[in-house]
């Protein structure tokens, strides 16, 4: 996945936002809200972590099944695809 902004996350008030950084900011001027799950999926994303890669990483840090780590994970690139924020 490559992203088309580079996101600095934020933790605020029990959420975490994403904010385009630098240049980006000019053209993508907007926020994504995420849960604590979420910005680690969006973290290891962006840290250019293949979508396997990113549910094996999640599987040692949450007690949850390999099948609702996907379906997060999937849920996560579909949205940032869909907003044209990266390419898969």
């Amino acid at each position: 996945m490559t992203f088309k902004y580079h996101f600095e996350l934020q933790p605020i008030a029990g959420q975490y936002v994403a904010v385009a950084i630098g240049k980006n900011a000019e053209k993508f001027s907007g926020v994504i809200r995420l849960n604590e799950s979420g910005a680690k999926i969006f973290e290891l994303l962006q840290q250019g972590k293949s979508e396997d890669d990113t549910v094996a990483e999640m599987l040692n840090i949450y007690a949850a099944s390999e099948a609702d780590i996907r379906k997060d994970v999937d849920k996560i690139v579909n949205m940032l695809v869909e907003k044209g924020l990266a390419t898969i």
